[in-house]
């Protein structure tokens, strides 16, 4: 026997359903006239014609607010699995490619890459003139840290078409490496490159302000700051170690590695090559710009400011001693800084700025550039072409009014002779 009140389900659900749906509609429509705010706020208002949402109502999602207030996620944990995948170093790789740099180094580089292990934290730092050279750096990178091709089982990259050309992609498939590239958005995929790039960048900004030396020797300071940097900062797999600890199993000795930026000498190993043996020095004299790679060396690097010199031994320092403070030769933006700071040191509230017409600031003006030596050298004569124009110019008008003041001094005397002549007896 059915009961008079019984209603099929299907009837039940229907209704339950309409009846949502039309709730649903009128919530939104108010949501919509209140300005978008939140459910919970608008349960908190008592304003008259704007009925205060149910209490007991499910949740609901307004598609307006999904699409226009949408937000990052919160980023995963540096510590997930994917990134400790890796039993030994150089087996996960980050890397990232810095952006382009405005001047290029006096080696005529404008990018460096960046590889970072997932497994002890090191970094190394390859420098390349173009993107489309990424594969040389990641070779040479392979060389350099003396890797096995199949050692390396991930790449983890972003989507730059360094990474994803043909070329690229049939080398990491002959070496059996995964590649792994993450979604345009998802910047934290590859975020332990991206902070490497930028502690590189700013580690080697410091250090060249703190020495004033130019912006042409950039790229010897980012190597420097990534030696620093392996030789300081912990291990992603042990606090208690050095990535330099770990990989090397030795402590780090920074006793013989000089301050950027400080004088240096390097000594001359064989005395044939100087010309005066008894009054010629035996070294070479330099600031220091860095432990890097130059001419397939990697040591100590002193440069007098044109020319490099690469050593790994016979190197003596003044860690005091920062000649290029002396001289105005740094990047203009970092001259104010200078400035300050050395009327400060002086005591001296008071600090000439050079001007530019000085051979010092034209000086660093050609050193900066980016011409060749057949326009240097033309500028250079067209500029001395015009200092002697000029100071002939200066000469000859200067001949001439100590002409004309010799013509009023013979006029005066004339004048003075005639009123000072006695009369004639």
């Amino acid at each position: 026997m059915v009961s008079d009140n019984f209603q099929p389900t299907s009837t039940i659900s229907a209704s339950t359903s309409a009846t949502f749906n039309q709730d649903r509609n009128e919530l939104l429509n108010n949501h919509h006239r209140l300005g978008h705010i939140s459910i919970k706020r608008a349960r908190s208002l008592n304003i008259d014609g704007i009925p205060q949402p149910p209490s007991k109502m499910p949740k609901v999602k307004c598609p307006v607010c999904i699409a226009s207030k949408a937000t990052r996620h919160e980023r995963p944990s540096a510590t997930t699995a994917d990134t400790r995948s890796a039993s030994g170093p150089w087996q996960d790789i980050y890397s990232d490619l810095s952006g382009k740099m405005r001047i290029s180094s006096i080696c005529g580089y404008r990018y460096f890459a960046v590889f970072s292990c997932a497994w002890s934290g090191a970094k190394n730092g390859e420098f390349i003139a173009r993107k489309n050279h990424f594969i040389d750096a990641y070779c040479r990178f392979l060389a350099t840290t003396g890797i096995k091709p199949q050692y390396i089982s991930t790449l983890r990259t972003d989507q730059g078409g360094e990474y994803i050309n043909h070329q690229m992609q049939a080398l990491l498939n002959e070496h059996l490496t995964n590649h792994v590239v993450r979604a345009k958005v998802e910047h934290h995929s590859v975020g332990a490159a991206e902070t490497a790039v930028n502690n590189l960048r700013h580690s080697a900004r410091a250090m060249m302000l703190h020495g004033n030396v130019s912006t042409r020797f950039r790229h010897f300071g980012i190597a420097h700051a990534a030696y620093i940097h392996n030789v300081t900062s912990l291990s992603r797999i042990g606090k208690s170690k050095t990535i330099l600890e770990l990989l090397f199993s030795k402590r780090a000795d920074l006793a013989q590695v000089p301050p950027y930026g400080c004088f240096a000498t390097v000594y001359k190993n064989s005395w044939r090559t100087l010309q005066d043996q008894s009054l010629d020095l035996p070294s070479d004299q330099g600031v220091f710009i860095g432990i890097a790679k130059h001419t397939g060396v990697i040591g100590y690097c002193v440069s007098d400011g044109s020319r490099i010199i690469v050593t790994r031994e016979n190197l003596a320092f003044d860690p005091h001693l920062y000649p290029f403070h002396q001289k105005p030769i740094s990047a203009p933006a970092w001259q104010i800084f200078h400035n300050l700071t050395q009327a400060a040191a002086q005591g001296s509230t008071q600090h000439s700025i050079p001007s530019t017409d000085q051979p010092e600031a034209q000086e660093y003006a050609l050193s900066e550039s980016v011409v060749d030596d057949s326009l240097r050298s033309e500028t250079q004569n067209l500029n001395h072409n015009a200092v002697t124009q000029e100071q002939a110019d200066k000469q000859d008008s200067s001949d001439s009014d100590a002409a004309s003041d010799d013509d009023d001094d013979k006029s005066t005397r004339i004048s003075s002779q005639q009123k000072s002549t006695p009369a004639a007896f």
